[in-house]
């Protein structure tokens, strides 16, 4: 894989470092970069970033279908080194997962369909099976909330969607809660896990005080969002509209506070600051939220908190149908700004996140003349985000 710098980007790098130079940031704190293969037809599906303890970032991405890639790229965002996991390890849940300082990637068998849990030495530059869970079937999201490691899985026997919470060093399931699907959507976990069709916004969450579990998943006939309580027991319900309406995403923010977005058919919704009754049941669609046409809810949707100067924001980011990406910020409930990326150059949202200096980094799928999937970075600096929230 090489770093290339493409005719593609002239018109938009000429802008995107003129304001560089204007608002006087750094060439290491802003850049856009795609990261090319020299095989034309290897398509890439980038998945999560996080920033490294070096200062670089560490990309987790499909290709091929659904074999794995790891990538890891400099402060500058320059290719340092990369690793193809064996054809064996597929279908990684789309998020690197960091527990007790330590870097995780969960994904299936590509035979018997069981997970693996795999460290990522970053130093060493090498992956490391740790746990092979043949009990766990079709894994499809995994979380960690520092204290506890959640895998959210399927099992196309008993039709159930299953949460499987580890133990503490992470080498058995302490414990697993169960909930009918009363279908079959191993069809759809199929379509979801090669990356052969439509892709289904999985989730996990907990609340900042630990009293709930949040999980986006299959349940009784539809896609909907289910509360838990801490032992993991069922207490509410946002059922979905069979699998064209419900929670896309979700934010805690806490006492019962939530930012999220939910999906309609070809419609994605935002909202920035809601109350969610976690002892109720009722439908996801009937949740307040922003129409927002432009954007496709078919692609990922991101939400990050993130403070600007002295102000705390919600930012939410998501890909339009023109290929673009637009990323709000909200101050409270009331939108501050958007900004659009990408008004020369198709990009697709895949990851957003914090970076330690105040910026973000934002993981984009590029299509590179309108037809091969590469890995791209956009770098936004601290200096960047206060212009773009002034609306300089």
């Amino acid at each position: 894989m090489r770093l290339v710098n493409y005719i593609v980007f002239l018109a938009f790098m000429v802008l995107f470092c003129g304001a560089c130079k204007k608002n006087k940031v750094a060439p290491h704190e802003s850049f856009i970069k795609i990261y090319d293969d020299v095989n034309g037809s290897n398509e890439y599906t980038p998945l999560s970033i996080i920033e490294t303890a070096d200062g670089g970032y560490l990309i987790l991405s499909a290709h091929k279908g659904w074999q794995i890639l790891l990538l890891k790229i400099d402060e500058l965002g320059e290719f340092q080194w990369k690793i193809e996991l064996p054809e064996k390890y597929v279908n990684a849940t789309p998020n690197i997962l960091q527990h007790n300082n330590k870097n995780y990637v969960v994904c299936m068998d590509q035979i018997g369909l069981t997970t693996y849990l795999l460290e990522i030495d970053v130093s060493a530059s090498n992956v490391n099976e740790m746990q092979h869970f043949t009990n766990i079937s079709y894994p499809i999201y995994a979380f960690s909330n520092g204290q506890n490691f959640y895998i959210q899985s399927y099992d196309r026997n008993s039709r159930r969607t299953v949460l499987n919470k580890l133990n503490g060093n992470l080498s058995a399931v302490a414990t697993s809660a169960n909930f009918n699907v009363n279908t079959d959507v191993e069809n759809r976990i199929i379509e979801h896990v090669t990356f052969m069709g439509r892709r289904m916004p999985f989730f996990v969450r907990t609340t900042p005080e630990m009293s709930h579990i949040v999980m986006g998943c299959f349940y009784n006939y539809s896609f909907s969002t289910l509360f838990l309580d801490e032992n993991m027991n069922l207490t509410g319900v946002y059922n979905g509209a069979h699998y064209d309406g419900s929670i896309s995403n979700l934010l805690p923010l806490g006492n019962d506070f939530f930012a999220l977005s939910r999906f309609t058919f070809q419609h994605l919704y935002f909202q920035p600051v809601i109350s969610l009754n976690p002892n109720t049941i009722t439908m996801a669609n009937n949740i307040p939220a922003q129409g927002y046409a432009e954007l496709n809810p078919a692609l990922p949707s991101i939400i990050q908190p993130i403070m600007i100067g002295d102000t705390n924001y919600i930012s939410f980011m998501a890909s339009t149908w023109s290929n673009e990406l637009s990323v709000y910020f909200f101050e409270n409930e009331e939108r501050k700004v958007v900004h659009t990326i990408g008004q020369n150059v198709p990009f697709y949202a895949a990851d957003m996140t914090k970076t330690s200096d105040g910026g973000i980094i934002i993981l984009v799928q590029v299509r590179v003349m309108g037809k091969f999937p590469r890995i791209g970075t956009i770098r936004l600096s601290k200096k960047e985000l206060e212009v773009i929230v002034r609306g300089d």
